[in-house]
């Protein structure tokens, strides 16, 4: 039984795609080499013009190469914040490629919805609730 299974399994499998392979190896590229900041510097390691990596990133990927590098650099200073050391922004900005803080900033926020000031810092301790005793009303 699973043999047949397995044959009809193997008899619809699509073929291989190496469009798609490529295009999963240009977005491994941008997560893995945090130097990539600029569709023109990926489109000179990867021997393709800018349109064609637009093309390709459109086509297979749903988004664009530049949106697949920001979302990069703000994954790493998510990581990054969550290290549980004190992160200096400004030079975080810097690492990443941003002009400076108030960029970093900006997109950080758009993106992840709290500024990493308010995402880097340790949850607040809930203070226990402190009961009063009751007091009896004045009859009256």
């Amino acid at each position: 039984m699973t043999e047949h299974a397995e044959a009809l399994l193997l008899s619809v499998r699509p073929e291989r795609d190496s469009t798609a392979e490529q295009a999963a190896e240009l977005v491994a590229r941008i997560t893995g080499d945090p130097a990539l900041r600029r569709v023109d510097q990926l489109a000179a390691a990867s021997g393709m013009s800018v349109r064609s990596l637009q093309r390709l990133f459109a086509d297979y990927v749903g988004v664009s190469p530049k949106w697949v590098m920001l979302r990069a650099r703000l994954h790493e200073a998510a990581e990054r914040a969550d290290g549980g050391e004190v992160v200096d922004w400004a030079g975080l900005a810097a690492d990443l490629g941003y002009a400076d803080q108030a960029h970093l900033t900006r997109d950080f926020t758009a993106t992840i919805g709290i500024p990493p000031t308010h995402y880097a810092a340790p949850p607040r301790r809930a203070e226990p609730l402190r009961a009063e005793p009751l007091r009896a009303e004045p009859a009256g």
